[in-house]
């Protein structure tokens, strides 16, 4: 008959062994290591081809100041002009041959008349800011604001370009009403003595400051 101490050592051999069974494998690897792959997954850098730029260049730059009348032409005026330029010249009629062609007088101008030479214009120069020189016709001054304003519509109305500014005058404020402003001198003067003579005044010509 087996004794119950027999019985107990029995019993805890087998957990033994079970436990062994369990937790050897745990502990202990015994599959052999793989080897390790050290190649490296980063694609290779890309080869990029130098590319020249071009220094920038400034664009060109016009200065020259456009003539004072064409500045202040309508479109219907240059619409007009561009026709006038385009339209074909009369074709000039042949003499007869053997006999000389005769020169026939204008109708504006006697045939002894001398044409008159047109005097040459004064190119508008610049001022020291750079910006072309200009000048305007001083027409009238007046301490009351509603007869420079009524001075300056009467000019307008005339087809003058007027305009009123406010001043100081012996302490007092003053409205002065201006024509222009006029790039050429002549241009100026020529326009004063217009206004001098339809509205009997005593205008002055000065430098348009703006």
């Amino acid at each position: 008959m087996i004794s119950e101490r027999f019985k107990q050592r029995l019993v805890g051999i087998l957990v033994l062994s079970a436990l062994a069974i369990v937790f050897i494998p745990v502990f202990f690897n015994f599959e052999p290591s793989a080897p390790i792959d050290e190649t490296s997954q980063i694609p290779p850098a890309p080869e990029i081809a130098p590319v020249t730029i071009a220094e920038p260049e400034a664009p060109p730059v016009d200065y020259r100041v456009p003539d004072h009348e064409s500045a202040f032409r309508l479109d219907s005026d240059v619409v007009a002009a561009e026709k006038a330029e385009q339209a074909p010249s009369p074709a000039p009629v042949k003499p007869a041959p053997g006999k000389a062609p005769e020169a026939k007088p204008s109708a504006a101008t006697p045939a002894h008349a001398t044409p008159a030479k047109k005097a040459p214009e004064v190119a508008p120069t610049l001022a020291a800011n750079g910006l072309p020189e200009s000048w305007v016709i001083q027409v009238a001054s007046f301490r009351d604001a509603a007869a420079a304003a009524q001075m300056s519509s009467k000019l307008q109305q005339a087809g003058h370009k007027a305009f009123v500014r406010q001043g100081v005058s012996g302490g007092n404020a003053v409205h002065r009403v201006y024509v222009g402003p006029h790039v050429l001198r002549k241009s100026a003067d020529d326009e004063k003595a217009r206004i001098d003579a339809a509205h009997k005044v005593k205008s002055l010509v000065m430098r348009f400051e703006p």
